[in-house]
């Protein structure tokens, strides 16, 4: 068990830099590293990258954002702060019932896009929205 924890560090990555892409999909965009797609399309504004950090207090490997998100032109502005209230308010939803599963009050629709958004906002914190 010990040989696979010590694996397990080793191929953690210190950081992930990859871009992510916003792929058009029936239920809405998906977001990915990893277009498979010719349609997808690079998100204007890049979240920040994730650094992997190593903890000997038996979380193992926690994720922090290596940075602010940037700035951008005001239409990929207002589109990464609509997804990002998108994202919070889902994850009320998520939350308001958390011992529910599935969670009560988020229909199947929903439960995908937030995991969907999760890949964008989960660990790096808010991007610059102000009080729009």
């Amino acid at each position: 068990m010990y040989v696979l924890f010590i694996l397990f560090l080793l191929l953690t990555p210190n950081e992930s830099s990859a871009e992510i892409y916003a792929c058009p999909n029936v239920d809405g965009d998906t977001y990915t590293e990893n277009p498979q797609r010719p349609d997808c399309r690079l998100l204007d504004i890049q979240p920040p990258a994730l650094v992997y950090e190593r903890t000997f207090t038996g979380k193992g490997v926690e994720a922090r954002p290596s940075g602010p998100w940037s700035q951008g032109s005001a239409e990929a502005q207002a589109e990464i702060c609509g997804l990002y209230r998108e994202w919070v308010t889902l994850g009320r939803k998520r939350y308001a019932n958390a011992y529910d599963f599935p969670p009560h009050g988020l229909t199947p629709f929903e439960i995908t896009r937030l995991n969907n958004l999760d890949l964008l906002f989960s660990y790096r914190g808010s991007p610059n929205c102000g009080k729009q």
